[in-house]
């Protein structure tokens, strides 16, 4: 990776500093920009300003999404276990037990209906868009 000196800061190639590198995994984990601040070391109103930076905006969105899609993975790969447990939900003794597990699986039987259907629309929407184009 390229590194120069720029005012005794190391500079990565995205243009930021170590210290704002640091400061981002620092703000998606903390409850609040003054605890982050704290954990970087540096002022709240510095990572605002950081914040408006375009190079550093860009970075925290990538780590965000990376994040996002991490955890995304991890509940996919619990999904079949959640779907076996309300399977067995319906064999339940409980009559109350029976009907949310009953009524939970209806739901998101037509919730997913509703997005294929939804899907199936939007690209017949884009094949008449691009045709047109």
């Amino acid at each position: 990776m390229k590194r120069e000196k720029l005012q005794n800061k190391t500079v990565s190639e995205n243009g930021l500093s170590m210290k704002q590198r640091r400061a981002i995994p620092s703000i998606i984990e903390s409850k609040s920009m003054e605890v982050a601040a704290r954990k970087v070391g540096c002022d709240r109103s510095t990572l605002y300003r950081w914040l408006a930076e375009p190079a550093f905006q860009a970075e925290l969105r990538e780590v965000q999404d990376r994040a996002f899609s991490e955890a995304l993975m991890r509940l996919q790969g619990t999904a079949r276990a959640a779907v076996e447990v309300l399977i067995e939900s319906l064999s339940a003794k409980s009559p109350t037990e029976k009907r949310l597990a009953a009524v939970q699986i209806l739901e998101m039987t037509f919730k997913s209906l509703e997005i294929g259907e939804f899907s199936e629309r939007l690209k017949d929407l884009e094949d008449r868009l691009s045709v047109r184009a």
